[in-house]
């Protein structure tokens, strides 16, 4: 009898350990170059590893409620862009599938916008990509050990009809969103390098804080990312600024992170 009663209380004491440390399934899958950015980071970037995700794992996660928002936002694709010229597209859906496609390609597409109008001499693409590749490994690892799935995953979950857009990129788990940190990242560091610019052409700033917000809430209106997510990126991003080897201008962060609130929130 005392046996048995043992074996029952090893058994009981097994299972509860493996309910309470079972891991969800994974939600994404990390193609191997981002595993081994993922992987290779120094001591430095696991500080921030740990630090961000205490930061934003506090951040309210109502994915029920959000899979609602993302259906309403959706209608936001088809919006004409105030600044497609820079890029020859006309909505954000255009936007949308050439950021999805090549990120970078993108951002090259800006600095060669900035280098005709203003007869510039940027040579940062290397200097940006360096830097964005730095801490999106970072934000992958966070990523990875929140593990959120992504809206159309959960959408199956709650029974919900969810529409999202084709896409070759949405990959790894949903939160943060790494396009929203990247566009910020972008901008933060185009406004570092072309300050000089910005003071005298306030509307080319203005199109820069859009552009830096609007990589990121594209992905909600493709239905790949909770709005949540972007505000983890912000998160993440005011951390990255704190390091003073960036010299990045935490008022025009604000600036963005303002645009965000008032825009779609």
């Amino acid at each position: 009898m005392l046996i048995t009663l043992i074996s029952i209380s090893i058994v009981i004491l097994l299972c509860s350990y493996f309910m309470l440390h079972r891991r969800l399934p994974d939600w994404g899958r990390m193609h191997m170059q981002h595993q081994k950015m993922a992987d290779d980071i120094d001591t430095k970037q696991k500080q921030m590893v740990k630090s961000i995700y205490d930061d934003v794992i506090k951040i309210e996660r109502n994915t029920r409620k959000e899979l609602g928002e993302l259906i309403i936002m959706s209608e936001h694709l088809d919006d004409p862009v105030s600044y497609g010229h820079i890029f020859n597209t006309k909505t954000h859906k255009d936007l949308y599938i050439v950021e999805d496609s090549d990120l970078r390609e993108t951002f090259m597409k800006y600095i060669k916008y900035m280098n005709v109008k203003f007869n510039s001499r940027l040579n940062t693409d290397e200097i940006i990509w360096k830097t964005i590749a730095y801490h999106d490994a970072i934000i992958l690892n966070v990523k990875d050990a929140i593990n959120r799935c992504r809206p159309h995953q959960a959408s199956k979950i709650y029974g919900i009809p969810f529409t999202y857009q084709h896409n070759v990129t949405a990959t790894t788990a949903s939160f943060p969103s790494g396009h929203a940190a990247q566009g910020m990242m972008f901008a933060l560091i185009m406004h570092k390098e072309c300050r000089h610019i910005f003071n005298k052409h306030p509307e080319e700033l203005d199109i820069l804080k859009r552009y830096g917000v609007d990589v990121g809430l594209r992905r909600n209106y493709a239905g790949l990312h909770y709005l949540s997510d972007n505000v983890a990126s912000l998160a993440a991003v005011k951390q990255f600024i704190d390091d003073p080897l960036y010299n990045w201008d935490k008022d025009f962060f604000t600036s963005m992170e303002k645009y965000f609130y008032n825009s779609y929130i």
